[in-house]
């Protein structure tokens, strides 16, 4: 049996898929519109197959940082365990605002993914995401 370092990868290549994964907008009241893209960092281990997202739940912009006009990326270090939920989440650089970190934390936290497999079997794996908050005018 692997050892539990063996099993868990540790993105050291940030290769940024960009709007790849697109971009998803959220209604806010008033003139703005906050959207968010979701940057997922490729693995580059390729024994290893990368986790697929298959239900995200969108975060909430937090009212007082989007009435502040502030904006920024959270980058978050997560663990996608073998049923494909997240276990633990790390952040890695912080937007600067602590209500936007939280959000993208409380927000990945519920998502779902196909878990990554290594010769066939779900394993967990380690992977580095952006989760960026900006503000839109329409």
């Amino acid at each position: 049996m692997k050892s539990w370092s063996q099993i868990i990868l540790l993105a050291s290549l940030f290769i940024f898929l960009g709007v790849a994964a697109g971009i998803h907008k959220a209604r806010a009241a008033g003139e703005e519109m906050p959207t968010f893209e979701m940057e997922e960092v490729k693995v580059t281990d390729t024994k290893v197959t990368i986790p697929v997202l298959i239900h995200e739940v969108k975060p909430q912009y937090p009212m007082g940082a989007r009435k502040a006009g502030i904006e920024g990326v959270s980058q978050l270090k997560i663990q996608v365990l073998a049923d494909g939920s997240v276990g633990e989440t790390q952040l890695v650089q912080s937007t600067g605002d602590s209500s936007l970190d939280e959000a993208a934390q409380k927000a990945v936290k519920q998502w779902k993914f196909k878990p990554g497999l290594s010769g066939g079997k779900a394993v967990p794996v380690w992977m580095t995401l952006s989760v960026k908050f900006e503000l839109i005018k329409e």
